[in-house]
């Protein structure tokens, strides 16, 4: 079967216990279980059922020092933002941890994205749900599509104008710094110039454009189109927009910089929505994009050059 080159979308912003201590852990003494946790959200943890509770786990953490032996993802603070359970970092929004993937010690083998990077707000596996998959609740609306089957289990199809994704709920979430990268495979249509990728305001053109096979802010005001010809038709890309001030963002294209400089990000965060491969209504008609989504992370930091160039490796390893 052939393999489609993957394509990522990143935006960055300037925003247990197991035997004693000398014994070994092998894959029988541990068990990863999903609990609701009192906020009522899935959590993962890994279980070492016996033993001291100074053992560290895999993750390089150590256990509850009630011997429990529990290790959660994340939990969910009052205000939305996210606390992981070894440490309550304040993050951007004035209470949510800017670290609350970093506990889970392994991703699941059809994951994009590996758990474990700082400061993400969401990662959106998008394997037959819209979940999501770092613990912190705060989970997509799909508007519409259809699952179907990718290299990475399972993605979204779009291609209609009744398609795409909602995070409007959690916007105020994104402001400066922050990364947000998406996987997906675009297929070009003839006679069809623009097809929108990324929407602060339904009600307006502006926003993030696939153009001429590269990235498009609109309006222009004079930036370039970005990395034309990179974004190619019926081949996965991984597409990173870096933000450098509240106002601009660098791109990059298959793990390398693809934008000169910065360019407009054409809204000032925080945005009042965020909406995701869907057209921006009655605005101007025809510009749906059709596309096959993998996954989505959106982060409350920048991710570097060397942290893009992984992701891509990762890809490529597929």
């Amino acid at each position: 079967m052939r393999r489609n080159t993957l394509v990522v979308l990143a935006l960055v912003s300037l925003v247990a216990c197991g035997g004693d201590e000398s014994s070994e852990l092998d894959a029988s003494q541990m068990r990863r279980v999903r609990d609701m946790g009192q906020n009522g959200f899935a959590q993962d943890m890994l279980v070492i059922p016996t033993g001291d509770a100074s053992v560290p786990l895999l993750d390089g953490t150590t256990p509850r020092n009630d011997g429990s032996a529990a290790q959660s993802d994340a939990g969910v603070g009052g205000d939305g933002g996210d606390i992981s359970t070894d440490a309550a970092t304040v993050g951007p929004d004035g209470g949510g941890n800017v670290n609350p993937d970093a506990a889970t010690p392994v991703a699941e083998e059809d994951d994009v994205f590996p758990a474990g990077a700082n400061g993400v707000l969401a990662r959106h596996e998008l394997n037959g749900n819209i979940d999501d998959s770092s613990g912190n609740g705060r989970d997509l609306i799909l508007m519409d599509g259809n699952f179907v089957a990718t290299d990475f289990g399972r993605g979204l199809e779009v291609g209609n104008p009744a398609h795409g994704l909602n995070w409007t709920a959690h916007a105020n979430l994104l402001r400066h710094p922050y990364t947000i990268e998406m996987v997906f495979t675009f297929e070009e249509q003839a006679g069809q110039s623009f097809a929108k990728i990324f929407d602060t305001d339904s009600s307006s053109e502006d926003g993030w454009y696939i153009q001429a096979d590269g990235f498009r802010n609109w309006p222009s005001d004079n930036d370039p189109i970005v990395g034309r010809g990179l974004i190619a038709s019926g081949e996965q890309t991984y597409l990173a927009v870096v933000s450098t001030s509240p106002s601009d963002i660098n791109v990059y294209i298959n793990g390398v910089r693809a934008s000169e400089r910065p360019v407009g990000a054409r809204f000032d965060a925080p945005p009042t929505e965020v909406i995701l491969f869907r057209d921006d209504g009655d605005v101007s008609a025809g510009e749906e994009p059709h596309a096959i989504i993998d996954a989505i992370r959106i982060s409350s930091t920048n991710r570097t050059d060397a942290e893009i160039a992984a992701v891509q490796a990762r890809l490529d390893g597929r």
